[in-house]
C-alpha cells in the first residue's frame, strides 16, 4: 500500500468516526427519527415532580435521546410530568420511551436501550441495560 493510499484510508476512518459520534454522541446509540415524536402525558398514580432542566436531559439523554431532541420536546416532557406524572414518547405508533414518576423516583422504560430508575436527590439507582451516567 503507497503513502497516498494509507493517509486516505486513515482519513476515511476518522471522518466516518467523526460523523458517528456527531449523530449519536458519546452515550452510544441514539433514537433515529423515523417519523414526529410525539410526547403524550399520561395520568400516574405515583405522583407528579417538577424536575429540574439537569434532570430533564439527564434522563432524556439516558434513554437515547439527542440534543436536538431534548431540546425540541424536553419542555413536554418535563411539564407532563409536573402535571400528569407520567409521560410516553411515541414515533409512529410505536411508544420509544415511557417515564413515570413514583416517589422520588423516575422510571424510564425504553424500547431500545433498556430499564433505568432515577432518584432527583441521589441519581441513578437502577441500569439494567445501557450506560450508567
Amino acid at each position: 500500500m503507497n503513502s497516498m493510499t494509507h493517509r486516505s484510508t486513515i482519513s476515511g476512518a476518522i471522518i466516518g468516526l467523526s460523523l458517528l459520534l456527531l449523530t449519536y454522541g458519546p452515550g452510544g446509540c441514539a433514537i433515529r427519527r423515523a417519523g414526529e415524536i410525539q410526547v403524550i402525558p399520561k395520568s400516574s398514580s405515583g405522583g407528579v415532580l417538577n424536575l429540574s432542566g439537569d434532570d430533564i436531559v439527564a434522563i432524556m439523554r439516558q434513554a437515547g435521546f439527542t440534543n436536538e431532541q431534548i431540546l425540541e420536546h424536553g419542555t413536554a416532557v418535563r411539564d407532563g410530568l409536573a402535571q400528569s406524572g407520567a409521560v410516553f414518547m411515541k414515533i409512529g405508533k410505536k411508544t420509544e420511551a415511557m417515564f413515570v414518576i413514583k416517589g422520588e423516583n423516575i422510571h424510564i422504560s425504553t424500547l431500545s436501550r433498556g430499564y433505568f430508575v432515577y432518584n432527583i436527590n441521589s441519581g441513578w439507582q437502577n441500569v439494567q441495560r445501557g450506560i450508567q451516567q
